[in-house]
């Protein structure tokens, strides 16, 4: 299952990234590794949603806690515009893989990330940058290579020459012996 939208506010005094519109409260971010993420992020200034500059382009990066520094381990730049005004919704929307969130949650159910919204306004010289905030990744045990469990029609049984046992052989591999013994009534 590809999770459901999930929705930020930034606050353009403060770069503050809250759950809701009317409150402080941190997001409370989930992902899943492979899957389809959606991000909507609602700009605002005193609680009061507002459109950015016609042509901003957005960025949405996320890095391991203690790495700043390190290369991004998801960054998203192709956001998309619904509506105007304070209906405006800006959306990140792709598939939430990488090398490095792989590795990262290669022997982890999940792992709390950072992450960061950026964007750059055509008349502004410098970008615009949300606070850092926490989000979490959970790994996902499918892998490309995972295939159902095969089950085969491909399967013979052998008495062996003094008629103790009979051997079971799935697609011509011998799987065992099954021993006969023979009492009587």
């Amino acid at each position: 299952m590809t999770p459901k939208e999930q929705t930020v506010y930034v606050d353009l005094e403060s770069g503050e990234v809250s759950a809701t519109l009317a409150t402080k409260t941190p997001p409370g971010l989930n992902y899943i590794l492979r899957a389809g993420a959606k991000l909507n992020v609602v700009f605002h200034t005193d609680g009061v949603a507002e459109e950015l500059e016609a042509a901003t382009t957005g960025r949405f990066v996320i890095k391991p806690i203690s790495g700043a520094g390190d290369a991004a381990y998801f960054l998203d730049t192709a956001w998309t515009l619904a509506g105007t005004g304070e209906e405006s919704v800006y959306t990140f929307l792709g598939e939430m893989d990488s090398t490095a969130l792989r590795t990262a949650l290669a022997t982890q159910k999940s792992e709390v990330f950072t992450a960061q919204i950026l964007w750059k306004e055509p008349s502004e010289t410098y970008d615009g940058s949300s606070l850092p905030f926490d989000l979490t990744i959970h790994t996902n045990l499918h892998r490309s290579d995972d295939a159902a469990p095969n089950v085969s029609s491909d399967y013979s049984f052998a008495i062996n020459t003094d008629e103790t046992a009979i051997e079971v052989s799935i697609n011509g591999t011998s799987k065992g012996f099954i021993h006969l013994f023979t009492t009587a009534p």
